[in-house]
């Protein structure tokens, strides 16, 4: 699974835009980015797991750092 900054922004304002709720975000991923839904989903848990109120860089580098 490969994390990106891109990956994380569109999750960010996926949720900002609340178009849906943020546990089937997986399926616009996967859509967005042409990946598979289980990648989709791994990714979006990583997003869930660093979530707050840090910069989506910082957020995306704790993600990183944090091992599978």
């Amino acid at each position: 699974m490969e994390l990106n900054l891109e990956q994380f922004i569109y999750l960010d304002r996926l949720r900002i835009n609340g178009l849906t709720n943020m546990l089937y975000a997986w399926s616009y991923l996967s859509q967005e980015f042409s990946i598979p839904e289980l990648e989709a989903m791994k990714i979006l848990a990583s997003w869930m797991n660093t979530f707050d109120a840090s910069p989506v860089a910082e957020r995306l580098q704790k993600a990183l750092d944090t091992p599978a």
